[in-house]
């Protein structure tokens, strides 16, 4: 302790004592097992009966997971049935699983103790059911790890599933492994030569930089012979079925229903009924009524369902729930889309434009994010908070509606608290573009510099102020077609 500058109080040290309890093991001279204050625990815990007490008596069996082997694969029925959105119903096959670990932990193996850091041996395999591995020193089991197949790695190649075997198996005992020399046996023969290989995927290049921290060497190992881990990864109690053909008849005898609900409707007693004299006017000729090669009735070259007894409830439901007719229902149909112009609008500000006549020197645009329609209201820079909330009553709300959204920069006037109030109070809703990121509002920015261009020929051309040649440039604009709509706004907007 001294050479290693660690320090204990005396007073609260045990000297010599054959036997201490840590953490729920028990530590002796034989090695390291189970607490059996935890075993007294586990035999009396009753069968669970809800999702909640499959994970409580899992969280407890987990926690002695490298005293049993294959603990994943025997849990694997029970696990399923914590998962969010599969039903509880917990069979005989998962009662089977709850006692088979019951079983184990009550007769847990003794695991030895580390003796140094050197002589660690790695036995693992890997199967399309889990991943198993067994750590041992000087021929002893230190400790067992399994664990089960993720979504994504029952997809993965064989090569680089017995590589992430190995991965998790240096990983999992890191504490042991890291810093000293080991051995990783393999029954995949070609991952031995892993290290001079060339040609890599990315997922192989990032193991294999996790490899470099350890000092290993990977041999290979006979399947026959690496029984424990090959038992680990592949242990299942229960033989699946496999079904390797499956004929299925489905048919509801729609036929023999329907002409039996036919004889009974022109039966003379039910043709008083009001359904069935709904059905069969007096007007019609029995003649009319046609009779098919199956025997049931045709009406006008249609098969003839009277509205006597369920038949027609039957049909209908078999035609709208069951998954093996065709009609989808009206939810499921094909729907007109809904047009809603002006629904998500765009806004941006032109300001330091010359000082017009009038005094404005700011446009403020505003673009249909749907149909494109602009428009351009001209402004005075410093303009209260309150006319700018007139201006878009007057030219948006009150003619086209209230949006639902509203992308605009980070102005000041659109972020103070009177504009998101405002907003607030119609129900539309503000999305900032982001800071210094102006292809956010893509939309307003590519309408302004068209605006400028008009803007800057009119008043080349024609003088004057450029307040004046506003209108002009809307309606260029609103009339000019648009490749992404295949239209003009105007156009889209009024049709």
């Amino acid at each position: 302790l001294k050479k290693e500058k660690l320090y204990a109080k005396f007073s609260k040290c045990e000297i010599w004592i054959p036997k201490v309890q840590f953490l729920g093991h028990v530590i002796d001279s034989r090695g390291i097992y189970v607490d059996p204050a935890k075993i007294e625990s586990i035999k009396d815990w009753a069968s669970p009966k809800t999702p909640t007490e499959i994970r409580q008596f899992l969280g407890l069996a987990g926690y002695y997971r490298r005293f049993n082997e294959g603990f994943s694969n025997i849990a694997k029925t029970m696990t399923k049935l914590t998962q969010k959105g599969i039903k509880f119903d917990c069979g005989e096959k998962e009662e089977n699983a709850f006692q088979l670990i019951k079983q184990k932990l009550c007769s847990a193996l003794i695991l030895a103790l580390l003796e140094g850091s050197e002589d660690f041996v790695v036995y693992y395999d890997a199967s399309h059911k889990g991943l198993g591995a067994v750590l041992i020193q000087k021929e002893k089991v230190i400790a067992y790890a399994s664990r089960q197949l993720k979504v994504h790695e029952k997809n993965y190649t064989t090569h680089d599933l017995e590589l992430g075997s190995v991965v998790f198996s240096l990983t999992i005992w890191r504490h042991y492994l890291y810093g000293t020399k080991c051995t990783v046996f393999t029954n995949h023969k070609s991952l031995q030569y892993i290290l001079d290989q060339k040609e890599l995927n990315m997922r192989q290049r990032r193991w294999l930089e996790l490899l470099s921290d350890y000092d290993c060497d990977i041999r290979y190992h006979s399947g026959k012979a690496n029984v424990v881990a090959d038992a680990l990864s592949r242990k299942e109690r229960i033989e699946p079925l496999r079904v390797r053909a499956l004929l299925m008849t489905i048919g509801l005898d729609l036929p023999r229903q329907i002409l039996e609900a036919q004889i009974e409707a022109l039966k003379p007693d039910n043709l008083k009924n009001k359904d069935v004299g709904g059905m069969i006017r007096k007007d019609i000729p029995k003649e009319k009524l046609e009779p098919l090669t199956d025997g049931t009735l045709c009406l006008n070259g249609k098969s003839w369902l009277p509205c006597y007894g369920d038949l027609r409830s039957v049909i209908m439901h078999e035609s709208h729930k069951l998954k093996y007719y065709i009609h989808p229902g009206s939810d499921k149909m094909y729907q007109d889309i809904n047009i809603a112009t002006y629904d998500n609008i765009t806004m941006d500000l032109i300001t330091k434009l010359p000082k017009s006549s009038q005094g404005f020197n700011t446009t403020w645009v505003i673009v249909d994010r749907l149909t494109k329609y602009a428009q351009f209201l001209s402004m005075w820079e410093n303009d209260p908070l309150d006319k700018l909330a007139r201006l878009y009553l007057n030219w948006i709300v009150a003619r086209h509606g209230i949006p639902a959204s509203i992308i605009c920069d980070r102005d000041g006037r659109f972020t103070s608290n009177f504009w998101r109030s405002f907003q607030k109070a119609l129900g539309t809703d503000i999305s900032m573009s982001t800071a210094y990121h102006p292809k956010t509002d893509g939309q307003s920015e590519r309408t302004i510099q068209t605006l400028e261009d008009m803007l800057r020929a009119c008043v080349i051309d024609l003088g004057k102020g450029w307040v004046k040649h506003l209108p002009l440039c809307k309606f260029l604009y609103n009339n000019s077609y648009h490749t992404s709509i295949k239209a003009a706004p105007y156009e889209a907007l009024y049709g």
